[in-house]
Formats: C-alpha cells, sequence, structure tokens
C-alpha cells in the first residue's frame, strides 16, 4: 500500500481560538484533476456538505464558499483553525471511510497549536476523529470528560504549570458532513431517530438535522 502525505497544510490564524480538526482526505485528493469537482481545501469535494452547512448557517446561502479565497477569509475573520488528525496514512482501499485508513501518522502540528494558541473550542467533524485526537495525540497531557446525551467534551490540561496555553477546552462532536454518512445517520443516530418525524417536513431530513446541530456548535462564534 502506497503511503499517502495530507494534500494540505494546516490553516491557523495568528489569533486563532477555535480548531475544526478531521482525520485525512479521501484518496487522491489536492489533486490538479480534482479541481473541477470542488474546491481544493478542506471539506472541498462538491459532495461534501460541511462549507454548505457553514454557508448555510451563517449567511443563508448553502453556496456561499465558492473558492478557497473565501474560505480561508472568514477562518481568519472568526479565529478558526483547520487541519487533520494525520498528516499521512495508507488506505486500505480507495474508499473514504476512516475504517480504511491504516499505518497513521500524528499530525505534531496540533500540540504546537494547543501549545501556542489559546484554543477554547475544538469542532470535530465525527466521533472517530475525536477518539483518534484523545487517544493518539493529547491523552497523557489532558483528562477528558464527556457528557451523557450531548455531543459536548470537555479538556482540562493536566499539569496547569506545563508549557501548553489552552488550558481548558471545549470539545464538540459534529455529525460528518459526508454525503456517505447520511444511511448512518437514519439507521444508527439514536438523536435523529428520537427526532425523525420533525425532520420529515425538510425536503433533505438529514441535512436539516446536521444544520440544527452545527448552529448549537457554533452560536457562540
Amino acid at each position: 500500500m502506497r503511503k499517502e502525505k495530507h494534500p494540505f497544510k494546516p490553516f491557523i490564524p495568528k489569533k486563532a481560538k477555535y480548531l475544526i480538526l478531521g482525520t485525512f482526505p479521501p484518496s487522491g485528493y489536492g489533486k490538479k484533476k480534482l479541481k473541477n469537482r470542488g474546491i481544493n481545501f478542506y471539506y472541498g469535494s462538491k459532495k461534501n456538505l460541511f462549507w454548505k452547512l457553514i454557508g448555510d448557517m451563517f449567511y443563508d446561502c448553502k453556496k456561499y464558499f465558492k473558492n478557497k479565497y473565501i474560505i480561508e477569509k472568514f477562518l481568519e475573520t472568526k479565529k478558526i483553525a483547520i487541519t487533520d488528525v494525520f498528516d499521512s496514512c495508507t488506505r486500505k482501499n480507495k474508499t473514504a471511510d476512516d475504517s480504511a485508513l491504516r499505518n497513521t501518522d500524528c499530525a505534531k502540528v496540533i500540540s504546537n497549536i494547543l501549545k501556542n494558541k489559546k484554543i477554547i473550542k475544538i469542532f470535530f467533524t465525527s466521533k472517530e476523529t475525536e477518539n483518534k485526537f484523545y487517544k493518539k495525540i493529547i491523552k497523557d497531557e489532558y483528562d477528558r470528560k464527556e457528557y451523557k446525551n450531548d455531543r459536548k467534551i470537555k479538556y482540562k490540561i493536566k499539569n496547569m504549570r506545563g508549557n501548553y496555553k489552552s488550558k481548558s477546552i471545549e470539545g464538540f462532536i459534529l455529525p460528518s458532513p459526508s454525503h456517505n454518512c447520511n444511511k448512518s445517520i437514519v439507521k444508527y443516530d439514536d438523536d435523529y431517530k428520537k427526532k425523525k418525524q420533525k425532520y420529515k417536513k425538510c425536503g433533505t431530513p438529514t441535512y436539516c438535522y446536521r444544520l440544527e446541530i452545527y448552529k448549537k456548535a457554533f452560536k457562540s462564534i
């Protein structure tokens, strides 16, 4: 299996207070031949719902983020950094599923961000992302508290005298923006199942479900 390098550099505003974390882009992402199929940036695939949700939430426009420049300007203004948990890996097959990732190498930049920036909140684009982040990157430095029946998590630094500027961090697990996860949400997401009658009136129930949660997560920004 060929080792894949992450195609994008971390985007880190000087005054970053928030961090968006994923795992690793789909296979082949960042190549020139994919440019006409989306934006050559994190979550830039036309099938991925992430920037549609953010545009809908902040600007009432799913198509607001038309290019990389508009996205970076938004992130800079809102003081949001963005990167992934892994900076290289091999892949069992060409699927974009996290379960296919093998021989992963953690992105050292994440620890550097927590050491040098006062990050107060991390947005994880899936439960698996949060799991990898905690177990492989910060477990030795932070205690973790998960709240039942909620998507919120709290991290507290173990050594308050350590050299991490981020002493206490709130985490929020977002439903995956991947279009491929629609069936998974309908079948396995207990929160969606409880509220599915509410979303039936929506043209795309899984999209409206995601949007409601994204609004809850980003309401303080």
